[in-house]
Order: structure tokens, then sequence, then C-alpha cells
């Protein structure tokens, strides 16, 4: 997410974006094995309360992708006072629909089927292209290695991730969502090429009436990893949204 924060920050003076390793990723990896289970989305939530908390911290939004869209989701929920704004990007508030993961669940099994480390990062584009995972999508994940000597391996945990993944399916945000509430404003984006959204999710945020401040937002041409795939677009949607008005 380094890009869409620098954007961010260039197209909002003024702003300053804090991005999180959550537990099990890059160089909070080392963090989530230190600490312990279990690793569920609520303990991801508490983890980024007590840093902003050390960082003496108040957000005014929190933005999440995937599974961090409900980490997004549980913290507005959690600690609502002083956010204007929480956003979950193409991430299902319900609970998990296919016994696959979907396109999600498919990159990750990959992951797990590809022998590491790699080579160079070349090798780990071959690797996952030759498994049907998408260009763009190999492409960005190079930017989840980690140079160890001459050969690269991921920089996450696979096994926590694994167990993050179970409970996020299982997490069901629509209760939450369908209820009246005061700020934040919360803010939904759907990818309109991904699998994340079945149809009866979009028929539930398009049905909920103004009081529950929920607003669906579609992203065209784009999956679901919206960063990789559409950054403009994703950038002026969160732009017209997050600007003063």
């Amino acid at each position: 997410m380094r890009g869409l924060g620098r954007r961010l920050v260039e197209r909002l003076p003024g702003t300053r974006v804090v991005l999180f390793d959550l537990r099990g990723h890059g160089d909070s990896a080392e963090y989530a094995r230190s600490v312990g289970g279990p690793h569920s989305v609520q303990a991801c939530v508490e983890d980024v309360d007590r840093a902003l908390r050390d960082m003496k911290l108040q957000p005014d939004v929190v933005i999440g992708h995937s599974f961090g869209g409900k980490v997004a989701l549980m913290f507005a929920q959690a600690f609502p006072q002083g956010l204007r704004q929480a956003w979950a990007l193409d991430s299902t508030p319900g609970i998990k629909r296919e016994a696959d993961g979907g396109e999600v669940g498919h990159v990750y099994r990959t992951l797990l089927e590809v022998p590491t480390p790699f080579p160079s990062r070349e090798a780990m584009l071959e690797a996952l292209q030759s498994r049907g995972i998408a260009t763009g999508i190999a492409r960005w994940m190079t930017t989840n290695l980690r140079r160890e000597g001459e050969a690269y391996d991921w920089a996450f945990d696979l096994n926590v991730i694994g167990e993050l993944l179970e409970d996020y399916f299982q997490q069901d945000m629509w209760p939450w969502l369908e209820a009246r509430r005061g700020t934040p404003d919360i803010h939904l984006l759907r990818a309109l090429n991904s699998d994340r959204f079945s149809a009866e999710d979009v028929r539930r945020a398009q049905a909920l009436p103004r009081p529950t401040r929920v607003q669906l937002h579609e992203l065209a041409g784009s999956g679901h990893w919206v960063h990789a795939d559409n950054p403009e677009g994703l950038l002026e949607i969160l732009v017209g949204e997050l600007a003063p008005h």
C-alpha cells in the first residue's frame, strides 16, 4: 500500500499516512511468531490500536484492503471515537460463501505449493504465472519478497496468514453495517472484476438506508488487487471522499 499512501499525501496536503504490516505480514511476520496465537481479525484490531496509542496518534480515517478491510471495519466498530471514515477495499463484509476461498484462496494455495526460496525475482514470477496467477498479481507479489543472501523468500508467514484468513471468513459484519450509527461513515469498495462481492452482498449494500451511513463504491477495470490493477481509479474514488467538501 506504500504507493497508494504516497499518492494520498501528494493529493491531500497536510495528510499523514501510517502504513501497518498486520501480524504475519511483512516486517510484522516475526512479531506474530513472538506473541503467538490465536491469530484473528480481532487480534489485528488490537495490534493496530496498541501501535496507534504507542505513537500517540488518533486516526481520522482507517483504510484496509481485502483481509485488512475487515480489520478496518472491526476497528471502526470497536474504536469509533474520533474516526471520520472507515474504508474496506474489496473486502466482503460477511462470512465465507465458497469452499475454496475464490481468487484469494487460489493465490494462497499457490503460495503454499511453490517451493522456496527463489534464486531470483524472475524465478518467482515464472513460478506463479505457470500456476495460473495473472501477470499483474505476480509482479505485485514481488513486493512481498525478502532477500536472504543470494536467494529470495516470502516476507510473510504463510501459516499465520492461513489462520487469519480462516477467521476472516467467519466474521460477519453485516448486522453492524445494517444498524443505525453515528460516525464514522463506512465506505465499501467493490472491484467490478473481482469475485469478493456476491450478488447478495451488492443487494444488501445497496439496500442499506441512509441512517446506516454506509456507501458502496464500484471500481471498474480492476480485479481484487485494486491497488495493483487500477491504482488511478482507486485514488480518484478515495480522494473524492477524503478531500474536504
